[in-house]
């Protein structure tokens, strides 16, 4: 291995990928860890004995009291699946709640860090995590100057985190939406579906601020921007279907249907040509979940 035992997990992965390779349908590893999942129980019980017997022609063994078999749902990395849905882990969520306040530079990365795991289950994590994301700025170390606005930041996302809503799995036989918006301060982004009973299920959260210069963008230039932020995304779920997307800038229609005038807009309309979506105009009011993303003010 280059580099010796540093690289060994990646070997590892790359050791588990290939032997897994014919079975990536229905089972994933990462690096010892292995879920293998199915939607009929015949199916699993084959499923299982494909994986199983690979393992063994490849030399490894498995320890029976680390196993869980015929789950309906389960705890993995950090996640828990199962039903068509996920959500983070409660342990995880546990010992969130319990942090105490970082003192220091160092502390306030720790904790973006653990917190920024779980930012897809939260709408607005941009807002909530302004605050704290700004007194990482600068080379200086040591202790941090703690106030009002990082301690509503701080029990804000414990408090977010753990009211977090439980994400679906996508069903790739229905159509997918992205409800997008764009605020003076940042864009989001919202993958949702229908269900059978017409009610929306969100797949994935994403946000961004704007940095200095995206905030003296145009109107129409943040909420371009918006469409191909969530696209890029959530790309790896959309090749293969067309996409509707749901906006309450009524000019964005025109970007599909006229050559857009601005160069930066041109080549946000070319590289959108790689999707097949179609843009629909919905009243901020009626597109609340976007639209809480993108109000991302900062005092």
């Amino acid at each position: 291995m280059p580099f010796g035992l540093s690289g060994a997990s990646g070997t590892f992965q790359k050791i588990m990928n290939n032997v897994l390779r014919s079975h990536s349908s229905y089972a994933q590893a990462y690096i010892d860890d292995i879920i293998v999942y199915s939607k009929t129980w015949d199916e699993h019980l084959i499923h299982l004995r494909n994986v199983l017997q690979e393992l063994e022609n490849a030399g490894f063994s498995v320890k029976l009291r680390k196993c869980t078999f015929a789950a309906k749902e389960l705890q993995f990395l950090g996640h828990k699946i199962g039903g068509g849905k996920h959500a983070p882990d409660e342990e995880k969520i546990a010992a969130i709640k319990r942090l105490e306040r970082p003192k220091t530079k160092k502390d306030v990365r720790s904790v973006l860090g653990l917190m920024g795991f779980y930012r897809s289950y939260i709408p607005n994590y941009a807002e909530f995590a302004t605050p704290l994301t700004e007194l990482t700025k600068g080379k200086k170390s040591g202790d941090v100057k703690w106030g009002k606005r990082e301690e509503e930041s701080f029990c804000g996302l414990k408090k977010a985190l753990c009211e977090a809503t439980a994400l679906n799995a996508p069903d790739f036989g229905k159509p997918f939406e992205i409800h997008a918006d764009a605020s003076d301060y940042a864009v989001g982004c919202c993958l949702t579906q229908k269900d059978e009973k017409g009610n929306y299920r969100p797949i994935a959260f994403v946000s961004k601020k704007f940095n200095k210069t995206q905030r003296n963008w145009a109107t129409i230039e943040k909420e371009a921007y918006a469409i191909l932020f969530g696209f890029k995304k959530f790309d790896k779920w959309l090749h293969g279907t067309t996409v509707e997307i749901v906006t309450d800038h009524n000019p964005l229609k025109y970007l599909i249907e006229k050559t857009p005038k601005s160069p930066k807009l041109t080549r946000w309309a070319l590289a959108l040509q790689r999707w097949s979506y179609l843009i629909t105009q919905r009243p901020g009011i009626l597109n609340q979940d976007a639209d809480a993303l993108s109000r991302l003010q900062t005092k």
